[in-house]
């Protein structure tokens, strides 16, 4: 008398199953955030609508690292995508600091330093134009970091990666970039 064992999850069909779903999802999320990276370069002068793309973006590709963490080309524009977000704090970081140092930003109640759109026009104070300097010098320090960390994540999966290289030195220009702006502590 044999009896009939129900299906085991990790057996070879549903293993299969899930390899292909998986492969479904990675494709779809790399393709999906290849796009949005490229809108999101196109629009860097809006650095609201780039941010939120480069959020997209990342969420996109840290999904697909997850699925398949030896991607070189998950890990690679993942990296891409960090180093672009990267840019754009450092940009806003920039913008911050001249309004912060201009002496007088505001006459009767009007501009008179340039402004970022990602600065919100209600910011008046000296203390909250700081305030959000401090946050968005730290978002950017993070952002190159994590940047520095996929390309040399992509490094470890193909040693001869010139533009992994390449951009992982872009990623170490920019921190310096930033820390020279921050100057002496």
């Amino acid at each position: 008398m044999s009896e009939a064992h129900p299906p085991v999850y990790g057996d070879d069909e549903s293993a299969a199953s899930a390899a292909d779903s998986d492969g479904e999802e990675f494709s779809r999320n790399v393709k999906e955030a290849a796009e949005i990276l490229r809108k999101a370069r196109a629009s860097m002068a809006d650095e609201e609508t780039a941010d939120a793309l480069l959020y997209k973006s990342a969420r996109l590709l840290s999904t697909a690292v997850a699925l398949r963490p030896t991607s070189l080309v998950a890990v690679g524009q993942l990296g891409n995508t960090y180093l672009l977000h990267g840019e754009l704090k450092l940009k806003v970081s920039r913008e911050l600091r001249t309004l912060l140092a201009s002496s007088g930003a505001f006459l009767n109640g009007r501009e008179r330093a340039p402004r970022s759109r990602k600065v919100d026009r209600r910011m008046v104070s000296r203390e909250s134009i700081s305030s959000a300097l401090v946050d968005v010098c730290e978002e950017c320090e993070s952002l190159l970091v994590e940047a520095g960390r996929s390309y040399r994540m992509a490094l470890s999966i193909d040693s001869g990666d010139a533009k992994a290289l390449y951009n992982w030195g872009l990623a170490l220009i920019f921190r310096a970039q930033l820390l020279a702006d921050i100057g002496p502590v």
